[in-house]
Formats: structure tokens, C-alpha cells, sequence
């Protein structure tokens, strides 16, 4: 029920924005690329807030690069990886292996880079990985892990859902995606919006943060009332 209520939640927040744009003709389109973000080995992070630590790639300002779903192999191991956080992280109690295994996940480079790939390239198929994949990134996150604060900044600065010529669809579910990416990282940690509002790459994921804050602003009000209700 919390699963359709969240993605409910993102369509709506979405199709508000896609509405505003589409009536908006004076919004530019011109998207800026993302500040530069250079992929260091894992056992040097240079910048924790904005490197992720994955050797072989570099993103160079201006270019936007290439990103392919999970192969069939990485799939496989990322899905228990997820089946473990989901698990653990229902446990109010965990006894000593259980919490250490919980640090060891929040922790992992390999579940952290096939979160962030499974995100800016999503899959209808793999919905509900992503929600554990969006989850996932923001517990790490909210751990202190930098590398999963860098995956989470690289799904909100995404440009892909700017363009107004590319696959409408593919736009819409990664729109949803973003949406959802937004919510539950600015819901953790309030202090990390000053930050998201920086990485924004155009007016469409503006659009969408927008209706994120007003969304959250309307659950609080909901919520002191209801205990105002209550007592």
C-alpha cells in the first residue's frame, strides 16, 4: 500500500510539472550540464559530497554519458543485495551479524554502482528494484557513505527528462523516478535541499521539486492535524 501511495504520489507530482512546461512556451530548454564529476578508485575518495569512487570513467562537463540498464549478470547480483537491505532494515532489532551485515551492505561499491545504474537507466520491468534501489541509496546516504550521496546527486542532476524531442514515455517514467529520488532523500535528510536545488538541470526537474516541497508541506500540515485531532 505504501509502495502505490509513494509511486501515486510521484505520477502526480510528474504530471503536474510535464503540464506547467507544456503550458510554459517562454521556459528555455537549455539544459546545463552537471559540475564535473571524476570517478576515483574506492580506497581514495577525493571529493565525498560529489565523486563517485568507480575506476575507468570520467564525466566531463558538457557531455552527457552513456548509461545502459543492468546486464542480466549484474541483475543477478544485485537482487540480493536488495532482498538483504529490504530485510534487515525491517528488523528493529538486529543482533550483532545482522547489524554488522547492515554496515557492510550501506557500504558495498558494487550494490551502490548498480543502484545508481539501475536508476538513470529504469526498466517498467524492475519497478520495484528501483524503489529498493532509491531506498537503498538514501539509507547509505544517510550512513555517511559519500559514494552513495554522489549516485543520488547523478539521478537528480540527470538531464535526460529536459529535451522536449526525446521518448515521451521514457521521459514520464524516468520523471517518476527522479520524483520519487527526490521525496525520500529530502524527506531523511532536510538539510541536503540547498544542495538538490543546486544539481536541478532544468526547468522540467525544477518543476518537479517544486511540487516535492509542496507535497511534503501539505503531509505535514495533514499530519499536525491529525494530532491536534488526537488529543
Amino acid at each position: 500500500m505504501m509502495k502505490l501511495i509513494k509511486y501515486g504520489c510521484a505520477v502526480i507530482i510528474v504530471a503536474v510539472s510535464i503540464y506547467y512546461w507544456k503550458r510554459s512556451p517562454n521556459i528555455s530548454l537549455t539544459v546545463e550540464a552537471p559540475s564535473a564529476v571524476v570517478l576515483a578508485p574506492v580506497s581514495k575518495p577525493t571529493k565525498p559530497a560529489a565523486a563517485l569512487s568507480f575506476p575507468t570513467q570520467v564525466f566531463e562537463k558538457n557531455t552527457t554519458p552513456m548509461i545502459v540498464g543492468l546486464s542480466p549478470d549484474e541483475l543477478a547480483q544485485f537482487k540480493p543485495h536488495m532482498a538483504e537491505f529490504v530485510l534487515l532494515k525491517s528488523k528493529v532489532l538486529k543482533t550483532d551479524n545482522e547489524t554488522e551485515n547492515w554496515s557492510s551492505i550501506l557500504k558495498n561499491p558494487h550494490a551502490i554502482y548498480r543502484a545508481r545504474k539501475i536508476l538513470l537507466a529504469p526498466s517498467r520491468d524492475h519497478r520495484d528494484l528501483q524503489d529498493q534501489a532509491i531506498d537503498y541509496l538514501v539509507s547509505a546516504a544517510k550512513a555517511g557513505d559519500p559514494n552513495a550521496q554522489a549516485a543520488l546527486e547523478s539521478v537528480i542532476a540527470d538531464a535526460s527528462i529536459e529535451s522536449a524531442g526525446g521518448d515521451r514515455p521514457t521521459q514520464q517514467f524516468k520523471a517518476e523516478i527522479k520524483a520519487v529520488a527526490l521525496f525520500e532523500w529530502s524527506s531523511a535528510n532536510p538539510d541536503i535541499d540547498s544542495r538538490i536545488a543546486e544539481l536541478l538541470p532544468g526547468p522540467v526537474s525544477q518543476r518537479i521539486w517544486k511540487n516535492v516541497l509542496a507535497q511534503q508541506a501539505t503531509n505535514i500540515e495533514e499530519s499536525q492535524l491529525e494530532i491536534k485531532l488526537s488529543q
